[in-house]
Protein backbone atom coordinates (compact mmCIF):
# COMPACT_ATOMS: atom_id res chain seq x y z
CA UNK A 1 0.00 0.00 0.00
CA UNK A 2 1.32 3.46 -0.82
CA UNK A 3 2.63 5.31 2.17
CA UNK A 4 0.64 8.45 3.33
CA UNK A 5 -2.01 9.98 5.39
CA UNK A 6 -4.80 7.23 5.14
CA UNK A 7 -8.75 8.35 4.97
CA UNK A 8 -10.17 5.01 6.25
CA UNK A 9 -12.72 3.62 6.09
CA UNK A 10 -14.80 0.35 6.68
CA UNK A 11 -17.94 -1.18 4.99
CA UNK A 12 -19.19 -2.63 8.48
CA UNK A 13 -20.04 0.91 8.99
CA UNK A 14 -20.80 2.50 5.25
CA UNK A 15 -22.86 -0.40 4.35
CA UNK A 16 -22.43 -2.13 1.07
CA UNK A 17 -24.15 0.43 -0.96
CA UNK A 18 -21.85 3.18 0.13
CA UNK A 19 -18.94 1.10 0.49
CA UNK A 20 -19.83 0.56 -3.71
CA UNK A 21 -19.49 4.16 -4.36
CA UNK A 22 -16.55 5.08 -2.17
CA UNK A 23 -14.92 2.60 -4.68
CA UNK A 24 -16.31 4.41 -7.58
CA UNK A 25 -15.23 7.58 -5.94
CA UNK A 26 -18.70 9.05 -5.53
CA UNK A 27 -18.26 9.91 -2.25
CA UNK A 28 -16.47 13.31 -1.19
CA UNK A 29 -17.24 13.79 2.13
CA UNK A 30 -16.59 11.95 5.37
CA UNK A 31 -17.90 12.81 9.22
CA UNK A 32 -15.61 12.06 11.83
CA UNK A 33 -15.17 12.60 15.54
CA UNK A 34 -12.28 15.02 16.60
CA UNK A 35 -9.90 12.69 17.52
CA UNK A 36 -10.03 11.27 14.24
CA UNK A 37 -10.15 14.50 12.24
CA UNK A 38 -7.83 16.68 13.93
CA UNK A 39 -5.15 14.68 11.33
CA UNK A 40 -6.47 16.74 8.20
CA UNK A 41 -6.59 19.64 9.68
CA UNK A 42 -3.95 21.50 8.33
CA UNK A 43 -4.11 19.30 5.36
CA UNK A 44 -6.51 21.23 2.76
CA UNK A 45 -4.98 20.96 -0.64
CA UNK A 46 -2.97 17.85 -0.18
CA UNK A 47 -3.28 14.23 -0.63
CA UNK A 48 -3.93 11.10 0.86
CA UNK A 49 -4.59 7.42 0.83
CA UNK A 50 -8.22 6.26 0.75
CA UNK A 51 -8.29 2.97 2.32
CA UNK A 52 -11.86 0.82 2.44
CA UNK A 53 -11.16 -2.72 4.93
CA UNK A 54 -7.30 -2.53 5.03
CA UNK A 55 -7.05 -1.95 0.89
CA UNK A 56 -6.13 1.15 -0.90
CA UNK A 57 -8.40 2.56 -3.49
CA UNK A 58 -7.08 5.52 -5.03
CA UNK A 59 -5.62 9.08 -3.75
CA UNK A 60 -7.92 11.69 -3.04
CA UNK A 61 -7.15 15.59 -2.41
CA UNK A 62 -8.71 16.87 0.72
CA UNK A 63 -10.97 20.02 -0.59
CA UNK A 64 -12.35 21.36 2.99
CA UNK A 65 -12.40 20.21 6.89
CA UNK A 66 -14.68 21.93 8.83
CA UNK A 67 -16.80 21.32 12.10
CA UNK A 68 -19.88 19.98 11.75
CA UNK A 69 -21.85 18.82 14.64
CA UNK A 70 -24.20 16.11 14.06
CA UNK A 71 -27.55 18.30 15.00
CA UNK A 72 -26.67 20.48 11.93
CA UNK A 73 -26.51 17.54 9.18
CA UNK A 74 -28.62 17.60 6.33
CA UNK A 75 -29.36 15.37 2.91
CA UNK A 76 -26.45 17.13 1.40
CA UNK A 77 -24.09 15.86 4.15
CA UNK A 78 -26.09 12.17 3.27
CA UNK A 79 -25.63 11.94 -0.76
CA UNK A 80 -21.71 13.29 -0.24
CA UNK A 81 -20.73 10.75 1.89
CA UNK A 82 -22.43 7.98 -0.20
CA UNK A 83 -25.97 7.79 0.93
CA UNK A 84 -29.83 8.66 -0.48
CA UNK A 85 -31.49 9.22 3.39
CA UNK A 86 -29.92 11.31 6.10
CA UNK A 87 -30.84 8.76 8.23
CA UNK A 88 -29.10 6.33 6.84
CA UNK A 89 -25.60 8.40 7.16
CA UNK A 90 -27.20 8.53 11.27
CA UNK A 91 -27.36 5.06 10.66
CA UNK A 92 -23.71 4.87 9.37
CA UNK A 93 -22.61 7.15 12.56
CA UNK A 94 -24.28 4.93 15.10
CA UNK A 95 -22.65 1.98 13.36
CA UNK A 96 -18.94 3.94 13.79
CA UNK A 97 -19.75 4.65 17.84
CA UNK A 98 -21.68 7.63 17.89
CA UNK A 99 -24.43 5.73 19.61
CA UNK A 100 -23.68 6.78 23.56
CA UNK A 101 -25.87 9.81 23.89
CA UNK A 102 -28.40 11.09 21.17
CA UNK A 103 -26.56 12.13 18.09
CA UNK A 104 -27.54 15.81 18.36
CA UNK A 105 -25.87 16.13 21.40
CA UNK A 106 -22.46 15.42 19.84
CA UNK A 107 -20.65 18.73 18.30
CA UNK A 108 -17.61 18.26 18.00
CA UNK A 109 -17.75 16.31 14.87
CA UNK A 110 -16.11 17.77 11.68
CA UNK A 111 -16.55 17.03 7.87
CA UNK A 112 -13.69 16.04 6.01
CA UNK A 113 -14.16 17.03 2.49
CA UNK A 114 -12.34 15.04 -0.37
CA UNK A 115 -12.08 14.62 -4.24
CA UNK A 116 -10.42 11.79 -6.09
CA UNK A 117 -7.35 12.59 -7.53
CA UNK A 118 -7.40 11.90 -11.64
CA UNK A 119 -4.96 10.05 -13.32
CA UNK A 120 -2.56 11.57 -15.72
CA UNK A 121 -2.51 10.19 -19.29
CA UNK A 122 0.68 8.54 -19.84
Amino acid sequence: MPEGIQLLFTSRVLGREAAEKLRSKKITQSIRSFKEAQRFFRMRGRTVRVVLDGFYLYDARITEVSKRPLRDLNEFDALTGGFDQLYQLQDALKRAGFRFKPLQDYQNTWAIGFLAERKEAS
